[in-house]
């Protein structure tokens, strides 16, 4: 079979496939798009920060109401690991970007919130670990719980905000 045997009713193409012309792109354009095309990719697969990342989580119980002690031993109390589960499914669902580096944390509680606004964070901060969406808690540059009227009850929301690794350092330049 010659290469113009699929050809239809057995016609070449009018075109020789070496004399066809492509559109050329101009150097600058080519960069400019390269640029674009690398950077949604590493957002993407998780190797370039997002700018900001805002989500909503069920509200989650007091720091000193996770753990409980008795017989001996320290365990997770019901309340905590039901909430474990319920947030976690939340986070899986949300499919959100990792956070590399230093971060700042923010979380929104309604006001009327039966908890210690101070106590709230951990039980977050530690989610956000064992799913893997920051690295570790303890790069949080700021952890700051924020009572908010607009907020509903029985939920919060979080904000993770990428500190630049310059900006954390505390130096002057």
């Amino acid at each position: 079979m010659g290469a113009h045997a699929l050809e239809p009713f057995g016609h070449t193409s009018a075109v020789n496939h070496k004399q066809r012309r492509t559109a050329k792109v101009p150097p600058r354009r080519q960069n400019k798009i390269l640029a674009g095309v690398k950077e949604a990719l590493a957002l993407a697969q998780g190797h370039k920060n997002p700018a900001s990342v805002t989500f909503w989580l069920s509200l989650p119980p007091s720091a000193n109401m996770r753990l409980g002690y008795g017989r001996g031993r320290v365990y997770r109390t019901k309340r905590y690991k039901d909430w474990l589960i319920e947030a976690g499914w939340e986070l899986t669902i949300a499919k959100l970007p990792r956070i590399r580096g230093r971060f700042a944390f923010r979380m929104d509680i309604a006001d009327n919130a039966p908890l210690d606004a101070d106590n709230a964070p951990k039980c977050v901060l530690d989610l956000l670990q064992a799913h893997r969406i920051i690295e570790n808690d303890r790069l949080a540059t700021e952890a700051r719980p924020v009572r908010d009227v607009s907020v509903p009850p029985g939920s919060c929301r979080i904000t993770l905000t990428p500190v630049e690794a310059s900006a954390s350092s505390g130096r002057a330049a």
